[in-house]
């Protein structure tokens, strides 16, 4: 049995905060995450290796077959998965950002 999906619906979500930080250098080097952005990109990553830290989805996207493979691929290497509410205040933070 699959668990429910965690939704963010706040632009105040630390999840997304931590996410914008990491548009800065600084951030990307306290952490030692970066950001990647893009269905395909991001499959390409799990496939070869990458631990992702999150994956954040459109709740909106989330039941397209692509996304929802690249969902459980994201869950068994252990990211964080998360579904973006479909919200104008909370995708004007993430516009520009990547996922990873």
């Amino acid at each position: 049995m699959t668990r429910p999906l965690e939704t963010i619906s706040s632009a105040s979500n630390p999840l997304i905060k931590s996410l914008k930080s990491l548009e800065r250098k600084k951030g990307r080097a306290e952490t030692g995450l970066f950001l990647a952005e893009g269905a395909r990109l991001i499959g390409q990553g799990l496939a070869n290796g990458w631990k992702a830290d999150s994956l954040i989805v459109a709740a909106s996207m989330a039941d397209r077959p692509h996304l929802a493979e690249l969902i459980r691929q994201a869950e068994a290497s252990g990211a964080r998965v998360v579904l973006a509410a479909d919200n104008r205040v909370l995708h004007s933070e993430l516009a520009g950002s990547y996922t990873h």
